[in-house]
């Protein structure tokens, strides 16, 4: 979220996870002259984006030396690695990393095994006409605007779409709702006047409840100032067309939703204190006319998280550690390795997304995944791996869908499909990881295109 208390909040430097060091060779995988019997090699045919692809395969004798080759398919440099000996029974095992197709082979005893290919999942994608071709309230843009009048959509459920339409001249945001067959009902108003605000985040729909009640965060209309940090923010939601603030208590600050689960529980946080260095609490709301609870006390400067569909809660200490609360009551720390792993880490680890039973947090080598859907038994619960690379900046979790569906991004976005392909999003109006998509159940993707500001859905297969 892109609210005051969490723009103080930043990314934090992961712990990285390193291949064996790699050499790049020219050298032709052909066999060495006299030759008894070549090593066998055995690999998927088929891998998602960014998977540890497991390599095994035996050596004509036992105890012998294993080289491993590997390239891109297309490339006409292999990359080679020595891997330890093969075992008393001539057994060996690596794995590699799939961001492409893969061709590789082993080289033991002067001889080379068949050469594979393991393909990385692909997807094909379609992007639909805008979901609406005209924004309500104003002609083309003044010679002096930043953006130009816009829309997004980042909220969905059961066929109702909801987002904001933000007019760059007069800095007017409307809350809007829209279901397909009938017209677009606007639902609010907000105008900004003497101060400073984003206008791709000081009106953002968080998410849409059972009963169809619209939530969002709202910064302050009545605080003059320069400073984005210093203007309060507040979760407020709609039944019909009528608004609600959602409970709070009187010595709040501000607070605001983070998530909406499929039960439509809304999680999120509330801070005391000055808004510059806050006391930071997770708070939720069964419903969205429900009287608050507190779920955890952060202390100052704590990191609120995210809540999955399912109900499970994550945060992050102001002492840097990483918990979260899963449906049922169990608590759990989450770390990135266990505690004998060289790149073990229990502190800095902030969540910045999640989906169904699965959280996400970002880090200098990429985007690592908690997966607590069977987390009964006490103890940390640990990460199961990447789902994506540094490879080129594509490190920020953006948005997940309920299905496994994820956005990633730094300085371009691209989509990881639950299937496990990885396709990258056409060119969006907003700046990275500014909260204008959304994800349906099914993996469809709102967003808004740079080339025309509105709203349109990508779908891939």
């Amino acid at each position: 979220m892109r609210r005051s208390v969490l723009r103080r909040v930043g990314l934090v430097v992961g712990v990285a996870l390193a291949l064996p060091a790699s050499a790049a060779s020219a050298v032709p995988a052909t066999s060495a002259a006299g030759a008894t019997s070549p090593p066998t090699l055995n690999g998927p045919t088929v891998a998602r984006y960014y998977a540890t692809v497991p390599v095994r395969g035996t050596t004509p004798q036992p105890s012998q030396a294993v080289e491993f080759y590997e390239r891109h398919a297309g490339t006409a440099t292999w990359s080679h690695r020595a891997l330890r000996r093969s075992d008393a029974s001539g057994r060996y095992a690596t794995s590699f990393r799939e961001t492409a197709d893969t061709q590789y082979f082993v080289r033991s005893a002067g001889a080379d095994s068949p050469t594979r290919t393991t393909k990385v999942v692909k997807a094909t994608c379609s992007t639909s006409k805008a979901i609406f071709t005209k924004l309500p309230f104003g002609a083309s843009p003044h010679p002096s605007a930043t953006t130009g009048d816009f829309a997004d959509v980042t909220a969905y459920r059961n066929g109702l779409w909801a987002g904001v339409i933000y007019r760059d001249v007069t800095g007017d945001f409307y809350v809007y709702t829209l279901r397909r067959g009938h017209p677009r009902t606007v639902l609010a108003r907000y105008r900004y006047r003497d101060t400073a605000f984003d206008p791709f985040g000081s009106v953002h729909v968080v998410g849409v409840t059972t009963s169809s009640e619209v939530v969002a965060n709202v910064e302050s209309t009545s605080v003059h100032t320069t400073y984005l940090s210093e203007i309060p923010n507040y979760g407020v939601y709609w039944r019909g067309r009528t608004r609600h603030y959602l409970s709070h208590a009187a010595g709040w600050k501000e607070w605001g939703a983070q998530s909406v689960t499929d039960a439509g529980e809304i999680v999120g946080y509330a801070a005391t204190g000055r808004l510059s260095h806050p006391h930071v609490y997770v708070v939720a709301w069964s419903r969205a006319s429900a009287h608050y609870r507190v779920i955890a006390d952060l202390g100052y400067s704590g990191a609120p998280g995210a809540a999955d569909r399912a109900g499970d809660i994550a945060w992050t200490s102001a002492a840097g550690y990483a918990t979260v609360r899963t449906a049922s009551g169990a608590v759990h720390e989450l770390r990135s390795a266990p505690l004998t792993s060289e790149r073990y880490e229990s502190r800095w680890i902030y969540i910045t997304g999640a989906g169904l039973h699965t959280f996400y947090a970002s880090s200098n080598d990429g985007v690592y995944a908690w997966t607590v859907s069977n987390s009964t038994a006490p103890g940390p619960i640990i990460d199961s791996g990447l789902v994506s690379g540094w490879d080129g900046g594509n490190t920020f979790v953006d948005i997940v869908g309920r299905r496994g569906d994820l956005v990633v991004d730094l300085d371009r976005p691209w989509l990881i499909t639950a299937r496990g392909a990885r396709v990258r999003m056409p060119a969006e109006l907003a700046p990275s990881n500014a909260p204008t998509r959304v994800i349906t159940d099914g993996g469809r993707v709102a967003f808004t295109s740079a080339r025309d500001h509105r709203v349109h859905i990508m779908t891939c297969r």
